[in-house]
């Protein structure tokens, strides 16, 4: 029987998994990396423990109406995960899979350049 608690970082990795709140047990191994939805609630897998068959999750919510999103930021239209690296991508623009909802998303970098000027000491003026 497998345990499906909410992921805590400590508790987990030292096989606390008691002081986890239970979510529900299956008898199938949760396959890591899915989303789930469990009493009408979504979850996204955190940790796995084989050994003591437990997986960690955490609730997420998803945007089923979802827009394009414009900003500063690359962020996932379903989850709403903001990547905060995403100036490392190697790519302008791709198609990726969410690291928290694993939702496909779409993404195109645009650039702009702008300058601040500020005065530092205006020119003499000679008179003739």
């Amino acid at each position: 029987m497998w345990q499906i608690r909410i992921y805590d970082r400590e508790h987990f990795w030292d096989d606390n998994f008691q002081l986890m709140e239970l979510v529900k047990e299956v008898e199938a191994e949760p396959e890591f990396g899915e989303t789930f939805e469990i009493n009408g609630k979504t979850y996204r897998s955190c940790a796995k423990s084989p050994k003591k068959k437990v997986l960690g999750v955490e609730e997420i919510t998803l945007d089923h109406e979802h827009d394009e999103e414009y900003g500063d930021e690359l962020k996932c239209p379903y989850c709403g995960h903001e990547y905060g690296d995403a100036w490392e991508m190697k790519e302008d623009s791709d198609t990726i899979d969410c690291s928290t909802c694993g939702s496909q998303i779409e993404y195109e970098r645009e650039y702009s350049v702008s300058y601040t000027v500020k005065p530092v000491k205006i020119v003499e003026v000679v008179k003739l």
